[in-house]
């Protein structure tokens, strides 16, 4: 069975509530590559070596790129504004200092 991400896991049996599934998986750490947990009742079953789990190649939809900025807000504050869905959206002026290689600070 494959998840949304291409991730193919054959069904193991849990030995707490007796489902035999495809897990749910975790992150792994070392020589594992990922921890399943019974799709059930959401207890571990066992730590998945490299191996156990295949990946498909899967069609990349997009990505998501992070920007960190760190600044000051501007004088004008933060304004909040409401969706007809009743979602919150705020809007706000982020200053940014630019330093330069001699030291001389510009916005």
């Amino acid at each position: 069975m494959c998840d949304t991400l291409g991730v193919c896991v054959t069904p193991l049996t849990c030995r707490h509530c007796g489902a035999v599934d495809a897990p749910v998986l975790g992150p792994g750490s070392g020589p594992h590559a990922a921890r399943a947990h019974c799709r059930h009742c959401g207890r571990f079953v066992q730590w998945l070596p490299r191996v156990r789990v295949q990946r498909k190649e899967v069609m990349s939809v997009g990505s998501v790129n992070r920007c960190l900025l760190v600044g000051t807000i501007s004088k004008y504050g933060v304004e909040v504004r409401y969706a007809p869905s009743g979602a919150p959206c705020a809007s706000f002026t982020l200053v940014l200092v630019e330093t330069d290689k001699d030291g001389a600070g510009s916005t």
